[in-house]
């Protein structure tokens, strides 16, 4: 079915591009890559035919539990056990007659079963664990811990998604069903893992607050949007202009008119810092590429699934937590340096990286 994706979208799978796109969607699907090296790596791969962006084409793989589970636990099965006819014949009852010839063409070449190998020892994953037996019992799982995550999903339908439903008359059995799907694929993201039990029922009930957030913006955004963007600024940012306003966002004049420039001058006076720290983030973020935009995300919050290993690899990190746990415990010079161990940068020339940064921040007066 992998393959048969590829010629849906408008991709010959024998072709050049087909055969690198190919490639690409089993590390994505296997977790070797994230939806972020994905889609930056299928830009050199001609998806004109296709009319989809790389987005576009990852979104589509997550919609079949097929390629999301089956795919996933074939690759790592098969970069976990010897190449030869035995582990072919056991690949069919994973794959169809189509996707294990893929699977062959692909998992000869040592440098790509090497790839799929790290991934999976780095997870601490043999083959038992992505035995077809294995993969059959996470997918059964599931069953059990919806269940414990179903008074989750109801409470925030409940509680957050109220007024769309009076707004625009459906009922809650639709977002409960969109929150159920999203936690089922957030399930076979995560399988299979070695994480307790406690562990994943909070992965899943975290999966159905992010949707409910997105839930609400779809919902929302577009009606009660005030500011667009009208073009560049000239300094590698947007201009913003408001497009519509509401009776109640201005403020009543000596002679009973609303004045908005007069709410300009109090109001939004307030809210202009968020805009301008945000505005100056989005320019720091595009500037860089690579290690150092890697860097600057780790810095700014973002979670790492690579730097998180890394630390739990050299007995840093405990279960169930991430690196955002260890910058929080160690100190800032302790984090700095083990950041730079990470990314594999000569201490020196980090520092003085992370030293420009901290001089653009800090001549903003919002970081000061």
């Amino acid at each position: 079915m992998l393959g048969k994706y590829i010629t849906q979208i408008g991709i010959d799978p024998q072709s050049h591009d087909g055969q690198r796109l190919i490639e690409e969607c089993i590390l994505c699907l296997s977790g070797v890559n994230s939806a972020f090296d994905f889609q930056r790596n299928v830009k050199t791969i001609d998806l004109t035919p296709t009319g989809m962006s790389g987005k576009d084409v990852r979104l589509g793989l997550m919609e079949k539990s097929y390629l999301t589970v089956n795919v996933k636990y074939a690759a790592l099965f098969l970069s976990l056990v010897p190449n030869n006819a035995d582990a072919y014949n056991k690949l069919q009852a994973y794959l169809n007659a189509e996707d294990i010839a893929l699977f062959r063409h692909y998992f000869t070449r040592r440098s790509f079963k090497a790839n799929v190998k790290a991934y999976a020892v780095a997870r601490g994953l043999i083959a038992r664990d992505v035995s077809i037996v294995a993969m059959r019992r996470d997918k059964k799982a599931f069953d059990d811990l919806l269940d414990k995550a179903t008074r989750h999903i109801t409470s925030r339908v409940r509680k957050k998604l109220s007024f769309v439903m009076k707004s625009e008359n459906t009922s809650n059995k639709d977002f409960n069903g969109d929150l159920t799907c999203k936690v089922l694929r957030a399930y076979h993201s995560l399988i299979p893992t070695k994480q307790p039990e406690a562990y994943i029922v909070n992965y899943l009930r975290r999966s159905a607050s992010n949707e409910t957030t997105n839930l609400c913006k779809k919902h929302t955004t577009g009606k009660r949007g005030r500011l667009v963007a009208t073009g560049d600024d000239g300094y590698g940012g947007q201009n913003y202009e408001v497009v519509c306003r509401s009776e109640n966002q201005t403020h009543k004049g000596a002679e009973g008119e609303s004045e908005f420039d007069m709410l300009m001058g109090t109001q939004v006076e307030d809210s202009t810092p968020t805009i301008e720290s945000s505005i100056l983030m989005s320019r720091l973020f595009s500037k860089f590429k690579g290690r150092k935009l890697k860097v600057l995300e780790i810095l700014s919050g973002h979670i790492d699934e690579g730097f998180t290993r890394f630390l739990k690899r050299n007995n840093k990190l405990g279960r169930g937590i991430d690196h955002t746990d260890y910058q929080r415990r160690v100190p800032h010079q302790t984090f700095l340096n083990t950041l730079a161990e990470y990314v594999g940068v000569y201490r020196e020339a980090f520092m003085r990286f992370v030293q420009y940064i901290g001089g653009v921040l800090t001549a903003h007066k919002e970081f000061a």
